[in-house]
């Protein structure tokens, strides 16, 4: 689903197994100037994916990403996470979602769970484990948002909070959650 050229809202994805897809499993690309809202995807299982495993990236808003299974991400291209909400709008959810690296990921920062530039982010109850290359959960840049009650095991790093010449992250809870 490429919002680049389906300007859509109240998009429901649900129940999709995605296999050894070459590039990035593209779910839900915006564009500058376009605000698409309703972003639902549930209960999809997405495997050895060569990029992104999800991704709801540049201006959508009101996103929920929630009960997926993502496995190895990454593949053919360096540094792509598994779950990815980068420039959203606000409203991201991304919710009981269990992420597992692999070995064979490229680069040195694929992480489980990246969101970046969003504000009223919520990360909750996920399980992210094996990835041996980056973080658990990466937050850069954010607002008013809330990293609670994870699971985070055996990642190169546990969570990560992040900003650079644009902005720093603002008032971002971390709370309950469990790193070993």
């Amino acid at each position: 689903v490429d919002g680049r050229t389906v300007h859509g809202e109240d998009v429901a994805i649900s129940g999709c197994d995605i296999d050894d897809v070459a590039s990035s499993s593209r779910i839900a690309l915006g564009a500058t100037g376009t605000t698409p809202r309703g972003l639902n995807i549930h209960h999809c299982r997405i495997r050895r994916s060569g990029g992104h495993g999800i991704i709801a990236q540049d201006y959508i808003s009101d996103v929920d990403i929630s009960h997926n299974v993502v496995l190895t991400t990454g593949l053919l291209v360096v540094d792509r996470p598994g779950i990815t909400g980068s420039r959203s709008g606000s409203g991201l959810v991304i919710h009981g979602n269990i992420l597992v690296g692999g070995s064979g990921s490229l680069g040195t920062s694929v992480h489980a769970i990246s969101i970046d530039r969003t504000e009223g982010a919520a990360v909750t109850a996920n399980v992210c484990r094996g990835w041996d290359k980056g973080y658990g959960i990466e937050a850069g840049m954010c607002t008013d948002s809330s990293l609670a009650a994870n699971t985070i095991s055996a990642c190169k790093d546990g969570i990560s909070l992040s900003g650079d010449a644009f902005g720093t992250c603002d008032s971002v809870a971390i709370v309950n959650n469990t790193i070993r």
